[in-house]
């Protein structure tokens, strides 16, 4: 029965995210109509069989966001990973806005909040900083006065100089 439920949510799941790459999708479904085609005695075998083949497909390539930058980000340098963050600005000002949850989203088109997502991945994860509410396209100041409660905000680019 957990098998099920689980399915059902992967389903419900990878349908309202699932806008970003159709391809997956098309691949999740074809996935299931083959496991539901070797005729298995139970459900849950055929279960095991549309999960192991989920597994298989979502591992192959994360959607951006944390696991992404996660993936393809952790061995920057601090000075390679102010670069990425001024690319990653820069994407994300071109990104549409409020595309996260729309079923009309084109296939491949990446999200604010994805982008987003891994800016802060970069930060916390590379430069060291704290998340904070707001955008992660900023260096903490190397100069003045460090506290527990703030976060001196200095420009990309110029290494954390203001």
């Amino acid at each position: 029965m957990k098998n099920v439920i689980v399915l059902v949510l992967a389903l419900m799941s990878s349908a309202a995210f699932a806008a970003s790459d159709v391809a997956h999708l098309q691949q999740m479904q074809e996935a299931t109509k083959a496991c539901k085609a070797k005729g298995f005695k139970t459900v849950g075998e055929q279960e095991d069989c549309v999960h192991a083949a989920y597994v298989k497909i979502k591992s192959g390539v994360p959607d951006r966001g944390a696991l992404y930058a996660e993936k393809n980000y952790k061995g920057l340098s601090k000075a390679q990973a102010e670069g990425k963050l001024i690319s990653l600005q820069k994407e994300y000002d071109k990104a549409p806005k409020g595309t996260y949850f729309k079923a009309s989203k084109k296939a491949g088109e990446v999200d604010r909040i994805s982008i987003m997502n891994e800016g802060w991945w970069i930060q916390k994860n590379i430069l060291g900083a704290r998340q904070t509410q707001g955008d992660p396209w900023f260096m903490e100041c190397k100069d003045g006065a460090h506290s527990l409660n703030t976060v001196n905000r200095c420009p990309l680019g110029k290494g954390g100089a203001k």
